[in-house]
């Protein structure tokens, strides 16, 4: 009896890791070049007759759009921040002149 084999159900180990195989089952490198080739000419044909999405490729416009989406966030953070800072400093200056109003008044209260 080979006890070795029998315990070896219980372990949840892998000895070896994973690994990715993937085999596409319809590639022709020759067709992908080719639609990737007509690709790039019909942008090109486009560009030279003037057309506003001769100019269109879609993970620069991404990138762009995702870093306006930051840069504006960025800038209402550092907004929001400005705008706490003034009303902190309102508020301050609104009970330092508080205080030396009530400094000066004869109340019976703060006797």
């Amino acid at each position: 009896m080979n006890i070795g084999k029998t315990f070896s159900m219980f372990r949840n180990v892998q000895t070896e890791p994973r690994k990715f195989n993937y085999k596409p089952r319809h590639y022709d490198p020759k067709q992908e070049a080719l639609e990737e080739r007509k690709r790039r000419i019909e942008l090109e044909v486009a560009r030279e007759n003037g057309d506003p999405t001769g100019n269109y490729e879609p993970g620069k416009i991404q990138f762009r759009n995702s870093w306006k989406k930051q840069n504006s966030y960025r800038n209402r953070a550092k907004s929001a921040n400005k705008r706490l800072l003034l009303i902190l400093a309102v508020l301050i200056m609104f009970f330092f002149m508080a205080a030396k109003w009530l400094e000066g008044q004869d109340l019976w209260f703060l006797k």
